[in-house]
């Protein structure tokens, strides 16, 4: 994947539509969006790859509005499962909570970098996504594609 063209064309797009939304809002879509493709693997529907685009692309908002260039990162299992997705989403949760939300980590609480965070997040994704046959760049692309014509006069 090309992260550097990705993150340009999703910050085009967000930008097209007003701008980036709080750092607490993203995390709330995230939720959203991890439910729906819970519910799309649950039916093993034709939306999972959808879901996952999804989920790749509000995670890329995040890491655009914090200006983080993301990276490729290699994971270390060769199988991965939703919950394990579910777990890299939690750090997100949890430092975006540290830094822009009301709860303050423990002294004993370890807090993920945020740009770590979501580059581990996106190499679960990714590897899921393989597990299922989906090819995420392109899901991706269709999605942005797809935001450009449902969304032009939604925001």
């Amino acid at each position: 994947m090309n992260y550097k063209k990705i993150q340009t064309d999703i910050d085009q797009l967000i930008q097209h539509f007003g701008g980036y939304w709080s750092s607490l809002a993203a995390t709330t879509r995230l939720l959203e969006e991890l439910a729906e493709l819970a519910e799309s693997l649950k039916a093993n529907d034709n939306h999972i790859g959808e879901e996952m685009a999804d989920i790749f692309l509000i995670t890329t908002c995040l890491a655009n509005q914090h200006h983080y260039q993301l990276t490729e990162k290699k994971l270390l299992a060769v199988s991965v499962d939703f919950l394990d997705l579910l777990h890299e989403a939690g750090h997100i949760a949890r430092t975006i909570n540290a830094t822009e939300g009301p709860k303050k980590p423990k002294s004993t609480e370890k807090i993920i970098p945020l740009q770590e965070s979501i580059e581990k997040l996106h190499a679960v994704l990714k590897q899921l996504a393989l597990q299922h046959n989906i090819q995420l760049e392109n899901e991706l692309n269709a999605k942005i594609k797809k935001i450009m014509i449902r969304d032009k006069d939604r925001f």
